[in-house]
């Protein structure tokens, strides 16, 4: 007996009609999952990170065009609800990123540049999302991690990162009117007053001393 078929049987690159999807979601409803809720067990999250570290299947790999193109219009196609989301939301609320992991984001980034039509994608992307307006319980909370990072200083290393990000930036005609529009009609305390005069004294008198030790 010979499979003639070019697959061997197999399904690579078929895809599922309208109809199928549906039938195969309607009887999914109500299914739960044995082990729903159940969470791992320390021994079995360490034999899950051992194994993903020995896996080195996609090291050095790289995703051709035609399969980015391919990746970037189904993820265009997908469609998050409300549900999930607020799902996610309740997931990440309350979970912080150990030191360890900033430190690999970190790295992952450094030296990253974007191209000029990369940017202009995220700047449309990020157009087209619709924000939610902050609950006062997460005006709150984000005021509470201010108030901890209050007198928190920058490492010198993290200051020229920032200054070096800054550098060669300019606003658009168009952004500098939606600040301006954003800002018309607020009215500052004045401590807010204050303390801006302050933090710009303080930016001043930095320059000031950058410029004299480069003369």
């Amino acid at each position: 007996m010979v499979n003639l078929n070019p697959n061997g049987g197999l399904h690579f690159g078929d895809s599922h009609s309208e109809e199928s999807l549906k039938k195969m979601s309607e009887n999914r409803k109500g299914y739960k999952p044995w082990n729903k809720g159940i969470p791992h067990t320390e021994e079995t999250k360490k034999k899950i990170s051992n194994f993903h570290k020995k896996n080195k299947t996609w090291v050095g790999r790289k995703h051709k065009d035609e399969s980015k193109k391919k990746i970037g219009e189904a993820n265009s196609r997908r469609v998050v609800t409300d549900e999930t989301k607020e799902k996610l939301r309740r997931i990440n609320t309350g979970k912080k990123q150990t030191e360890e992991t900033k430190r690999k984001i970190s790295e992952a980034l450094k030296g990253r540049v974007f191209s000029e039509e990369h940017r202009r994608k995220l700047g449309e992307a990020n157009k087209r999302r619709k924000y939610k307006k902050l609950t006062e319980e997460r005006k709150r909370q984000i005021s509470e991690d201010l108030k901890k990072r209050k007198g928190e200083k920058r490492s010198e290393e993290a200051k020229r990162n920032m200054s070096k990000a800054q550098q060669g930036k300019t606003v658009s005609d168009e952004t500098k009117k939606k600040i301006s529009e954003t800002l018309k009609g607020r009215v500052f305390s004045e401590e807010h007053r204050r303390k801006i005069s302050e933090a710009n004294k303080r930016r001043h008198a930095r320059n000031k001393e950058k410029n004299v030790d480069l003369l």
